[in-house]
């Protein structure tokens, strides 16, 4: 409801706040008493606690309790935590700064690009969980935070979007949830880090010799390729 409305969508306000109050209602309940349930736990009362809060509702005290749970949280969980953190005006401080920590922590560097190794566990399959969505969730998260002229933390994110694109077979992802959540980290990632289209020529040469020279106006997804002998 937040993000059809933010994008200027009719959306019923009587709707939007049953759905608030809802969450507000599953918030509340007892944690599971089965300790093999916490990932997926954490998981979906952090991605209300986020999406409560970025709707102006007030969630200081699940915000307090969900981070004593930092320890047993899959990534992508500690994503929706900081966003929540960062929507009620949290943007700096220990703990601010502790979720970035354990979200870099997670990042893999893989021959020149880099992506989350998200926590393997069998419950987090009904999250559609995966390396891909949580490494789209990540970037989104750290993207939206970051300030464009912090060049060292902005290498990280390069690395990442090089490896979400890289990893695509004819043109997506996995699913639909691997495709939503990457399309969202790489426009959120363009439009704050890389706001003025293209309009460049490059040139890749090895020595003197020019291997491919080619003009790039616009956005766009295709690539220009050439194979070249080994020899």
């Amino acid at each position: 409801f937040k993000t059809a409305a933010d994008l200027k969508y009719d959306v019923s306000r009587e709707m939007r706040e049953r759905g608030y109050s809802y969450l507000e209602r599953q918030l509340a309940a007892k944690p599971p008493a089965n300790e093999g349930w916490w990932p997926s736990y954490t998981a979906w009362q952090t991605f209300a606690v986020k999406v409560l809060v970025e709707g102006g509702r007030n969630q200081d005290s699940s915000l307090n309790r969900l981070y004593g749970y930092r320890e047993r949280m899959p990534v992508f969980a500690l994503a929706y935590l900081h966003d929540a953190m960062i929507a009620k005006g949290e943007t700096s401080g220990a703990r601010v700064e502790d979720l970035r920590r354990r979200m870099n922590n997670a990042i893999l560097p893989e021959a020149g690009a880099s992506h989350v190794e998200e926590l393997a566990d069998p419950y987090l399959l009904w999250f559609w969980n995966s390396n891909v969505r949580s490494t789209a969730i990540v970037l989104n998260s750290l993207a939206r935070a970051m300030d464009p002229a912090d060049s060292a933390r902005v290498a990280p994110l390069r690395s990442m979007v090089r490896w979400l694109m890289t990893v695509r077979k004819d043109g997506r992802w996995g699913n639909t949830q691997e495709n939503a959540h990457a399309m969202q980290a790489l426009v959120t990632y363009y439009r704050k880090f890389e706001p003025e289209a293209p309009d460049f020529r490059a040139m890749v040469r090895l020595g003197d010799e020019e291997l491919l020279r080619e003009e790039f106006r616009g956005r766009s997804a295709e690539s220009t390729t050439k194979q070249i002998p080994m020899a």
